[in-house]
């Protein structure tokens, strides 16, 4: 695909999907389609533009791909470590109640994991944890509860597959219990506007396709939306070069702590 093909085809993902390609990096988009293409529509962008505008199923099946909803609960298990044992027994002692965001959470399984492990540490409070994703289907099935495959449960015990999850027809549906704590909805990170006051976000592996000025200003967003304090977890294998100037300070690998002055004009 050439750069006039890839500028012509970008509308009609936009139209289709509602993914803006602007916000990605577009050597690596180009890479990416290019094989997803030919797999689905012979190579021809204009087929393959054709295709998704008119079938809904094609489109959804781009977003899918474009969005990549694979996760599984604690990924990276040692990433969770310094989360479950320092940052949010640190958050806990300060509030009873935590206000707590998971952006781009896909099928769930990072929203659930924060929950089972907030169960874990002090029971029964009434904490508000807000879980978005840009693809409807995936939030739907999300706010099910699943059912989801025993591979997705890989980093889990056998005692807590059986405190938290209830199992059927070969798959395994988070509980009610833990279910009834996250409340999920459709959110476009690009588009929509941010809620304020979290005492956790939670944001891994999302943007690794996204441009850097996509990428800063969504990290100077999710600094706005965070109390004074609060916690930004990102996936292992990300970082935030400019953190400093975000208002941020670095704790561990993953983790990274709101300072007191951050000026918080991003947040809408």
């Amino acid at each position: 695909m050439n750069d006039a093909e890839y500028e012509r085809l970008m509308p009609a993902i936009q139209r289709s999907t509602g993914v803006d390609l602007n916000f990605y990096k577009p050597r690596q988009m180009v890479r990416r389609l290019d094989g997803y293409i030919s797999r689905v529509a012979g190579g021809s962008t204009q087929t393959f533009a054709d295709l998704i505008e008119k079938d809904p199923a094609a489109a959804d099946a781009l977003k899918d791909f474009l969005t990549i909803n694979v996760t599984d609960f604690f990924r990276d298990p040692h990433s969770w470590t310094d989360l479950e044992t320092k940052v949010l027994p640190e958050l806990l002692a300060r509030s009873s109640a935590l206000k707590i965001w998971s952006a781009g959470c896909s099928q769930g399984s990072e929203p659930y994991t924060i929950a089972m492990i907030l169960e874990t540490l002090a029971p029964n409070r009434p904490h508000k944890i807000l879980a978005t994703d840009l693809d409807a289907k995936v939030v739907d099935r999300a706010a099910a509860g699943g059912p989801y495959a025993k591979s997705d449960l890989k980093n889990l015990s056998d005692a807590q597959l059986r405190k938290w999850f209830d199992e059927e027809d070969g798959g395994f549906r988070i509980n009610n219990d833990i279910r009834k704590r996250v409340t999920f909805r459709r959110h476009n990170l690009l588009m929509d506007r941010f809620d304020s006051g979290f005492d956790l976000i939670v944001c891994r592996n999302v943007v690794i396709y996204f441009s850097e000025e996509a990428k800063h200003d969504l990290n100077e967003r999710f600094a706005a939306a965070l109390r004074p304090g609060g916690y930004f977890f990102i996936g292992g294998t990300e970082t935030l070069l400019d953190a400093s100037t975000m208002g941020f300070e670095r704790r561990s690998t993953s983790l990274y702590q709101r300072g007191p002055d951050l000026v918080v004009a991003k947040a809408a």
